[in-house]
């Protein structure tokens, strides 16, 4: 059977650490490692993970570094030299993945190095979840399901630019993921440094669809990279853009020059034309959310969510697969989503009844 490392960088949010643990320990494969790596000042304690876990009445998935005084790329790539199984992929510190999930990709026997996988995604807005009525949940498709198997590298990247989903959160090959990463951590600007993993891999391997539970996504105010302090528009005007953004535009063009396809002309024009594309949309976005405001952000989101139709998933069957994961995980979450304190058994009760009802009208 094939074997997977997950990797989460993370700082300065130990409760996560310990709901991560909580999850996981659930796990039941032998085929799956969760290596977590934390650039705090201060070391979370060992025996309050090993405390969790033995609570939850699982067992202990987590090897824990505690990695200070580097940042999140850093993280990323030391945790990354570190796994010595057949896949990788990469999780944030407060998203989680669905085991049956990954094991029915696991153990299809059809798996090629060439390609990356992923399965079914959605995101969960944590916040509606601490209103009072069933309704005020949100769900929400993470991310486009389709295939790319085009043989032809620099059409792959004018792929991932056109419907953008970050592959990094896919079942991939070490051996694809350690060539993404020798640039990955000098990339000193971290929006172009994300976007650098995702081209990358498009540029290294197809990527292709399977119709499975996968990956649970939370949306709430603490999710870093959403913040308006970090926006796309400020990173475009820091100091690390310029040098940045030459390493991203080098960097591609070798590893798309490498395969011999196009003159090196093409490969330039095919790069700016797609880079383009993404940068555009991204800072376009940005622009949205200053010109409306920060009140009325959340209302074009709805209606754009309305407009692609995806607040609600359809699949009944899906959703009756995650009713187990998505009750522990935004019972969970809704522990971690105040910073005065942590939320009684009896809200994670009430939020579980919640989602129940929620599953029974879909």
């Amino acid at each position: 059977m094939n074997n997977l490392t997950i990797i989460i960088p993370t700082i300065n949010r130990h409760t996560f650490i310990l709901l991560l643990a909580s999850y996981y320990s659930y796990f039941k494969s032998e085929h799956i490692i969760i290596y977590i790596g934390d650039s705090s000042a201060k070391a979370l304690e060992i025996d309050r993970i090993n405390d969790v876990i033995k609570t939850s009445g699982g067992r202990n998935l987590i090897s824990y570094f505690h990695m200070p005084n580097m940042n999140e790329r850093q993280v990323f790539s030391n945790l990354a030299q570190k796994v010595k199984t057949k896949y990788i992929c990469y999780s944030g510190d407060d998203d989680f993945f669905i085991e049956d999930g990954l094991n029915e990709i696991l153990l299809n026997n059809d798996l090629n190095n060439e390609y990356i996988y992923f399965g079914r995604s959605i995101l969960i807005n944590i916040d509606s979840i601490l209103r009072s009525k069933a309704r005020s949940i949100k769900f929400g498709k993470y991310w486009d399901e389709s295939d790319c198997e085009d043989d032809c590298s620099l059409k792959r990247l004018n792929e991932i630019c056109q419907n953008y989903k970050v592959l990094q959160f896919a079942l991939t090959p070490r051996s694809q993921y350690m060539k993404m990463l020798s640039t990955y951590e000098n990339i000193e600007n971290r929006w172009l440094g994300e976007y650098y993993s995702v081209l990358a891999l498009a540029c290294l391997c197809k990527w292709k669809y399977i119709e499975v539970p996968y990956l649970i996504r939370g949306v709430h105010r603490k999710r870093t990279f959403s913040n308006t302090k970090t926006s796309s528009l400020q990173l475009v005007l820091s100091r690390t853009w310029s040098t940045s953004s030459s390493e991203v535009f080098n960097s591609l063009s070798m590893l798309i020059s490498s395969k011999g396809e196009y003159a090196e002309s093409e490969v330039t024009n095919g790069i700016e034309k797609s880079l383009v594309k993404l940068l555009t949309k991204s800072l376009g976005n940005d622009i949205v959310r200053y010109r409306v405001g920060r009140n009325r952000y959340p209302l074009f989101i709805k209606i754009w969510l309305a407009r692609k139709d995806i607040i609600l998933e359809k699949s009944i069957i899906f959703f009756r697969k995650l009713r187990f994961h998505l009750s522990m995980v935004l019972g969970f979450q809704i522990q971690s989503s105040s910073s005065k304190q942590l939320y009684s058994l009896e809200k994670i009760k009430d939020a579980n009844q919640l989602i129940r009802r929620v599953i029974k009208k879909i």
